[in-house]
């Protein structure tokens, strides 16, 4: 998957595919749920039920356990990478959690440390 432009919060689920590719998510076997639901597995590390209990739309994720409310992009990034805690998801984040979130966005998006 290729994200259009330098936003990854233009497309969600492009995001949740490379987040597949790099081991963090899970990918649902299911192609009529992965496709007409947007239906996915909580990546969150203390959801242990391994059932597609989430949604990943275009621009927000929301399982309906950890975060009924849904989250953005950034968060679920954060989160899932465990740079910050599920509990926490409310908050914002602080300065050293927004540069871990970027490391990561850069690594997804195949660039290097450096640019």
């Amino acid at each position: 998957p290729q994200l259009s432009g330098n936003s990854l919060s233009d497309d969600l689920r492009t995001l949740w595919d490379l987040m597949v590719s790099d081991g963090m998510c899970e990918p649902v076997q299911d192609k009529d749920i992965r496709e007409h639901y947007n239906r996915v597995r909580c990546p969150f590390p203390d959801h242990e039920d391994k059932n597609p209990s989430a949604i990943c739309g275009k621009y927000r994720f929301k399982c309906f356990k950890c975060c009924p409310d849904g989250i953005n992009w950034y968060m679920l990034i954060a989160v899932t990478y465990g740079i910050i805690d599920p509990d926490d998801i409310k908050k914002n984040p602080s300065d050293r959690q927004k540069l871990e979130i970027k490391k990561v966005i850069r690594k997804l998006m195949g660039k290097s440390q450096d640019t």
